[in-house]
């Protein structure tokens, strides 16, 4: 079986890692390649993927962090599979689910219960109210691991930061949209869960280290606390990976406080090696299992 991972192992390592251990568990190696090394050769007759130049077909091939490049990756994988190649989580959901207000759409017409969110570009009369009196959070459209958030006392107080970023009479625009979100439940905490197949394979308690920090992510340093795989979140982020329509996902859930939960995000590129050592869950061999299983090739 010729099985290919696409992506940077300098960025997202500890994932990588732990794909390359399942992997060999299993009893074969994973193909690393280095996602701009695809290009797309058209003619008058097709259009054909290739990686390093060559036209190579493997069985599977997995792709992680993508997202910036998908203008060629995406339709190579597309291409890639109508030539029978087996790929987890179709590319072009998986872009459009990096994008927040794309995700909270697609959340809202399944039915699934997801944080109120306002989304916008930059100028001086947006109105952030909508969000409500209380604290309010900014955030790229197309961030990742807690980067680039704001935290606001209040909706004016977050209008006040937007307003001059877009300059209209220079053609100045911004390119990335952001979202507008009230805070919900507990000020760094939140949930995450991870699904594969539509199955929860595990979930996980997450919270800041310090009073200052209103993010969770672990790779900001949060803490993680395994949660029991009955908890009701689990469930919740089977709907919400469905809802998107992906084969696995990471999905971050909050709580109320009146003991509701409803999805912040769902990433289809999410980190796993967090979660596997905190649960104690083999996320990296369930995804390789799924993709053994989907290709039809053997263990």
């Amino acid at each position: 079986m010729r099985f290919v991972i696409l992506s940077y192992p300098d960025v997202t390592t500890p994932n990588i890692a732990s794909l390359r251990r399942a992997a060999a568990v299993r009893g074969f190696a994973l193909e690393e390649w280095q996602p701009h090394e695809i290009t797309i050769w058209c003619d008058g007759a097709a259009a054909t993927p290739l990686y390093q130049g060559e036209a190579i077909v493997p069985d599977v091939i997995l792709h992680r962090t993508v997202a910036r490049l998908a203008g060629i990756v995406a339709p190579a994988l597309q291409l890639w599979r109508d030539r029978g190649v087996t790929i987890l989580n179709d590319p072009f959901c998986a872009v459009i689910a990096r994008d927040k207000l794309a995700t909270v759409l697609a959340l809202g017409a399944a039915g699934v219960p997801f944080v109120s969110t306002l989304g916008f570009f930059p100028f001086d009369g947006v109105d952030l109210r909508r969000c409500g009196t209380g604290p309010v959070i900014l955030k790229p459209a197309h961030g990742l691991q807690g980067h680039s958030v704001s935290f606001f006392d209040s909706a004016d107080q977050a209008e006040k930061s937007v307003i001059g970023r877009l300059v209209v009479n220079d053609m100045n625009f911004v390119s990335e949209h952001l979202v507008g979100q009230p805070v919900v439940g507990f000020v760094g905490k939140d949930i995450r869960a991870y699904v594969v197949g539509g199955r929860c394979l595990g979930i996980m308690a997450r919270s800041s280290v310090s009073p200052a920090e209103w993010r969770a992510n672990l790779a900001l340093g949060g803490k993680a606390i395994p949660l029991p795989i009955t908890h009701p979140a689990g469930d919740l982020a089977v709907q919400a990976t469905s809802a998107v329509r992906l084969d696995y996902a990471g999905v971050d859930i909050l709580e109320d406080g009146s003991g509701n939960f409803v999805v912040l995000e769902v990433d289809a590129w999410a980190g796993f090696a967090g979660l596997e050592e905190s649960v104690g869950v083999d996320v990296a061999g369930a995804i390789l299992e799924l993709a053994i299983s989907r290709a039809g090739c053997p263990g």
